[in-house]
């Protein structure tokens, strides 16, 4: 029995010097490894924190982007062109109303407000092209107008309308007695503010 027992201690401790030897020091990459791991797994969330971070902050910077875009529609840059492009503009929306457009006149004005009223006055500047027009047409079609300048993209106001009526009085038919008034249609003064940077 006795030599039982130094066998089953012989291999007892041939096992413990296998475990010291051998096992141990892979438990102790094992662990090493799993604590790298963990560190690096911490970093790789602190860089998708920095993603996500910089993905919203691209998506920030597009949406300003398009914000900026829209107010360049609105507001744009006032250019030796703006005049020009008003009048196109403005003769394009008189004609999709129905409209004949007579007269047209422009003014330049800077409309920035006084010093002393508003704090916020030297950052509010913007400046305004009037412009004074004389069209012919139906009611109806200058209501389309009216809306068509409301909402289109350019920011403009209408500051000033007024309509007038004339009617030519024809002669008298001598056969028939009947009057030969043909009536015009009314005569719309508008003046409309557009708006530039």
């Amino acid at each position: 029995m006795d030599r039982r027992y130094i066998i089953t201690g012989l291999f007892f401790i041939a096992a413990v010097i296998v475990l010291v030897v051998l096992v141990y020091p892979k438990y102790q990459v094992v662990q090493i490894s799993s604590r790298l791991v963990a560190e690096r797994q911490n970093e790789f969330d602190a860089q998708m924190v920095l993603v996500q971070e910089i993905s919203r902050l691209r998506s920030q910077q597009k949406q300003m982007a398009e914000e900026i875009a829209q107010v360049a529609d609105l507001l744009p840059v006032l250019t030796k062109k703006s005049v020009s492009d008003l009048f196109v503009e403005l003769e394009g929306i008189a004609a999709e109303s129905g409209l004949l457009l007579d007269t047209v006149s422009f003014t330049e004005a800077s409309s920035q407000p006084q010093k002393g009223k508003d704090v916020i006055a030297s950052t509010t500047a913007y400046k305004t092209i009037a412009a004074q027009l004389k069209m012919k047409g139906d009611y109806r079609n200058f209501k389309n107008f009216v809306r068509t300048i409301e909402t289109n993209k350019h920011l403009m106001d209408i500051t000033l309308s007024s309509i007038s009526s004339t009617a030519v009085a024809g002669e008298m038919k001598k056969d028939d007695g009947v009057s030969d008034d043909e009536e015009t249609p009314p005569v719309y003064a508008v003046t409309i503010h557009a708006y530039y940077q």
